[in-house]
């Protein structure tokens, strides 16, 4: 697939070859797939200091990607998937009178061959990436990626079953200057189940050798599980537990000068979408550390829709144990551009609480890829228990955000990296993790449970020890047809080598349902703390209120008082009010009326006495006048210390004919923001035809105005992409 051929013309060689090869006795499940995109922008961008000076930048990009997919039965049980990708992108860049011509090229072919029955399953696969950049004045820089991998399964019915997988990994640019690293990996899973009993054996063994930097690193690992989950007389009483011992042997043998990052095990993932990072606690995200880096953990980065949600993304990690680190792996769900890749800022805090964020660095840009989605974050060393990264979605004026409406965040993991010849030798790390969970339903009426959990964990050799356990009452009654309540008591320990901490933690609940339509809800909650640091108490009080006043008219109004106090005498009083209300008389529209507010005292301590005021209200209505036509206006203000913004958008989508083939949007948005007297506008009209039910072409022009007092950005981008499935 060179420069000098036609990628079109090669591609539709393949397809005729592909279908020869089917149509000599194809099995019915035979399939041969393809998609052709070609995508042409053209953006003018000038922009204006505070000075006067301006500065233009012009930029024209044409891509094309083709891909193939075979997918053939030999047999019952044989199954080859085949194809390939390729992907070329020009880019003609006049900037400042400068004028340059990028060329990336990408293609990647590959198989998969498997044999699967009900007994045992063998594989075999092969892939090459290869990634090709050139620059005009500038040497061009190819890198590569082979991989090669073999497996093979048993799984006899009553007994242990067993699978092997063996990997080859190979990066590294043409001339192996820069780029020259080799992997070699080894694992094996032996797993077997009866009744509730788990048990579960995996040793690995990884061999990378880094040729450029003179270091070779080895892993051995062995992991062995034990779980146990029952429940016993009629239901009435639960019960679980797992065992859990990793032995892990690392071996560094270095004659250069290159790293090595050692993972760290984080307790739990953490995230919340907030634009107050030095305040405000993250919640548990357990898709961030659940190991699988291709499912989304619900945390877009992509160009939110219009009167979507712009707050910045904050994600973390929860280590129990202050841990050391410097390097942070963000992976996300697909591979983007060099301009959008580089256009994210990350902001990264440390905390002790999870409530209060101290901002430890800035990194613009972070690396990402090659072969891999990820960026990395590297930054000084830091011991925490808490750590988060912030970033913020793409915006309308960032290169190419709207071909990118998704980025789905997948895993976030850290590492703590060293210099080889600092940790040169070996290393042994055994970890012993336990964990009993226990409830059992004391009384039938009311309905009264006892519950208990125990967490433990050892690391070896530093007899680093942590452990919780947690005591628990739970009670619910059902009074009347109309009230029913509950409420929860417990008490958590928490010991981790010389520290011991403990809480209190109770909630109460009472409901009340006068009508279908009518419901009424007191909530408190309490916390008491005994930590390291001193005593912290917790309370608060809330009342939830939602109605149905009439068919199409909803209304939610809550309200609620917070105290925290801590030992230093440091108090925090915080009160929240949220309004919500629909309107939908008919079918055709649609009014929401969102208003939340919160009031924060904050006194004693040896600080300051602040007041801070934090108000956003929302208005929208959409209107469809017909089934072929929808429009949407929405204004919101948001008042915070510091910030004043007032956000106004308004949208259209047309369908002229009722098959849809043709649709037509517009969107407007204005962003005023006294924070820096900013001021920024977009128009967005778009069409995209439907052809066919496998030709699409989508056509689209960019208007983004910014205003500020440090300058000007106009930003004009003319987009269309036509889309072929074969």
């Amino acid at each position: 697939m060179g420069g000098d051929r036609s990628p079109f013309f090669l591609f539709l060689l393949v397809i005729g070859f592909c279908h020869v090869v089917i149509g000599a006795g194809a099995a019915s499940a035979d399939s041969l797939t393809g998609l052709v995109d070609l995508v042409y922008s053209n953006s003018d961008v000038k922009t204006g200091n505070g000075s006067g000076a301006t500065t233009q930048t012009r930029a024209n990009i044409f891509a094309q990607q083709y891909r193939l997919t075979l997918n053939k039965s030999f047999f019952p049980n044989l199954n080859l998937i085949g194809g390939g990708i390729f992907e070329k992108a020009i880019t003609d860049l006049n900037s400042a009178g400068r004028e340059t011509t990028s060329t990336d090229t990408n293609s990647k072919p590959f198989f998969d061959l498997r044999l699967t029955t009900p007994l045992y399953k063998a594989g075999v696969g092969y892939s090459r990436a290869e990634e090709e950049h050139k620059t005009s004045g500038f040497p061009s820089t190819t890198d590569v990626n082979e991989r090669s991998y073999a497996i093979l399964g048993w799984m006899p019915e009553g007994f242990p079953d067993w699978n092997v997988r063996l990997e080859k990994s190979d990066t590294f640019d043409k001339e192996r200057v820069t780029e020259d690293t080799s992997t070699k990996l080894a694992y094996m899973t032996v797993h077997y189940a009866y009744k509730g009993l788990d048990l579960r054996y995996q040793p690995s063994y990884r061999d990378q050798v880094d040729r450029i930097r003179g270091v070779e690193q080895i892993n051995r690992t062995n992991n062995g599980r034990a779980t146990y989950s029952n429940s016993f007389f009629q239901g009435r009483t639960f019960l679980s537990g797992s065992y859990e011992v990793t032995r892990s042997e690392t071996e560094i043998i270095a004659s250069g000068a290159g790293e090595v990052s050692f993972p760290l095990i984080p307790l739990s993932g953490l995230s919340v979408l907030d634009d107050t990072p030095a305040e405000g606690s993250l919640n548990p995200n357990p898709a961030l550390i659940d190991g699988n880096l291709t499912q989304s953990a619900a945390l877009n980065l992509g160009l939110p829709p219009l009167g979507g949600d712009t707050r910045p993304r904050n994600m973390g990690l929860d280590f129990l144990i202050p841990q050391e680190m410097n390097t942070l792996y963000v992976w996300v769900d697909r591979e983007l551009p060099l301009e959008v890749a580089t256009g994210f800022t990350w902001d990264v805090y440390t905390s002790a609480d999870n409530r209060v964020w101290k901002l430890a660095t800035a990194v613009a840009p972070a690396t990402f890829g090659p072969f891999v989605n990820r960026f990395e974050i590297r930054i000084p060393d830091v011991t925490s228990r808490y750590i988060k990264v912030l970033t913020r979605p793409l915006t309308a004026i960032d290169p190419r955000a709207s071909e990118f409406p998704e980025i789905f965040v997948t895993e976030i993991q850290a590492f703590l990296t060293r210099p080889a010849d600092e940790v040169r030798g070996k290393t042994t790390r055994t970890t012993r993790i336990g964990t009993v969970d226990f409830r059992t339903r004391l009384l039938e009426h009311p309905s009264l449970y006892y519950d208990f959990s125990y967490f433990t964990e050892t690391v070896d050799p530093s007899s680093r020890t942590q452990s919780n356990m947690t005591n628990g009452l739970s009670a619910s009654h059902v009074f009347s047809r109309i009230f029913s309540a509950s409420g929860r008591v417990a008490r958590e320990d928490n010991h981790s080598n010389d520290r011991k901490e403990s809480a209190f933690t109770y909630t109460a609940s009472l409901q009340a349902v006068p009508l279908r339509t009518l419901r009424h809800v007191l909530l408190f909650t309490g916390r008491n703390e005994q930590l390291v640091d001193g005593p912290r108490d917790e309370y608060s009080l809330a009342l939830q209120n939602t109605a149905q006043l009439y068919k199409g008219m909803e209304v939610t109004l809550n309200g609620g008082v917070t105290r925290e106090k801590n030992g230093t005498g440091a108090t925090e009083d915080i009160e929240n009010l949220l309004f919500g209300a629909t309107f939908a008389p008919n079918r055709t529209l649609t009014v929401t009326l969102n208003f939340n507010g919160t009031w924060t005292d904050r006194t004693g301590g040896g600080q300051l006495d602040e007041s801070i005021v934090d108000r956003r209200g929302d208005a929208s209505i959409s209107y469809r006048p017909f089934d072929t036509l929808y429009l949407l206006a929405s204004v919101s203000r948001i008042e915070r210390p510091g910030i004043q913004d007032r956000v106004q958008s308004y949208g259209l989508n047309w369908s002229p004919f009722p098959s849809g083939a043709l649709q037509f949007n517009f969107a407007f948005t204005q962003d005023l923001s006294a924070r820096d007297n900013a001021k920024v506008q977009t128009i967005h009209p778009s069409l995209r035809w439907n052809a066919t039910s496998r030709i699409a072409l989508d056509l689209s022009y960019e208007d983004t105005k910014a205003e500020a007092t440090a300058g000007t950005t106009d930003n004009k981008t003319f987009y269309t992409r036509l889309r072929i499935i074969l």
